[in-house]
């Protein structure tokens, strides 16, 4: 059975407030799939990313270092997700539209995607780290990271 869950929370900056209405996936009873724990890390990466993005006096340069809470988080994501198969409707209701979105036979970073998958970027630290979802008929199956290597 589907659960229902509605989310309110503040979108930084923005002002704006962002309900959330998700469908718990169909996965949810598989034992890699931890949903309470992939909405309480999607809410984290909304609120940590609009601090890194906000204006001058709120922004959080600390968020941009190496293993810091955003990139753990976004690290955790990256883990979670693909064991949910959360579809990508899901996806941009937890986490909002992604930065980069490649569809079957694009390039970006060097790399083709291959056919039947779509590629959703998530930005760390602007457009040099971004995590990757790797969606396969509408569902997230695996997760990677870009980095550009400093």
């Amino acid at each position: 059975m589907k659960k229902i869950l509605a989310v309110l929370f503040g979108w930084g900056m923005l002002g704006a407030t962002l309900a959330l209405v998700m469908a718990q996936p169909s996965t949810q009873d598989s034992p890699d799939c931890d949903w309470k724990k992939i909405q309480s890390l999607a809410l984290r990466f909304v609120d940590l990313r609009s601090e890194m993005r906000g204006g001058s006096e709120t922004r959080k340069q600390e968020l941009r270092h190496w293993n810091s809470a955003l990139h753990q988080v976004m690290a955790e994501l990256g883990e979670k997700l693909p064991g949910c198969r959360v579809k990508t409707s899901q996806v941009t209701g937890l986490l909002g539209q992604p930065d980069k979105v490649f569809e079957s036979g694009q390039v970006h970073e060097g790399n083709r995607v291959p056919k039947g998958e779509t590629h959703l970027g998530y930005q760390w630290r602007g457009g040099h780290d971004v995590l990757y979802l790797i969606v396969v008929k509408g569902r997230v199956v695996r997760s990677d990271w870009w980095f550009a290597g400093e």
